[in-house]
């Protein structure tokens, strides 16, 4: 890997936290009345499932030059599985089962749909 080739993942992989860091903030404040639990770990399941719809679109879409820096880049910055595995564990520990179960297998479900969505649209 070129040093310029490595400049370039981690600039956009900062790039990618950042609009992690905007989507999630911008999805607490959307979904403030459901309560602030529900509303901080609904933040990280839409960055998630965004992402990965992106990698899969990405996997058929951007030129190979490119892939390292879209996904390894911004994509690795951008999303954050283990953040919601944080959160599905912190509902385990709370007590509440259900809603942990529904976030770590939910998480799990709607991000392989959204990455099988984003194959599919661009071929």
């Amino acid at each position: 890997m070129s040093v310029f080739l490595f400049a370039c993942v981690a600039l956009a992989g900062g790039v990618g936290a950042c609009a992690r860091l905007w989507l999630d903030r911008l999805t607490q404040r959307a979904l403030s009345g459901w309560g602030e639990p529900a509303a901080a770990r609904l933040g990280i399941l839409v960055v998630n499932v965004i992402g990965c719809f992106l990698a899969g679109v990405a996997t058929r879409a951007a030129p190979s030059a490119a892939m390292p820096i879209v996904t390894t880049g911004f994509l690795g910055g951008f999303t954050t599985f283990s953040t919601a595995i944080v959160d599905a564990v912190t509902l385990w520990s709370d007590g509440l089962r259900g809603r942990s179960l529904a976030l770590a297998l939910g998480t799990w479900a709607a991000s392989w749909v959204a990455a099988v969505a984003g194959i599919a649209l661009a071929r």
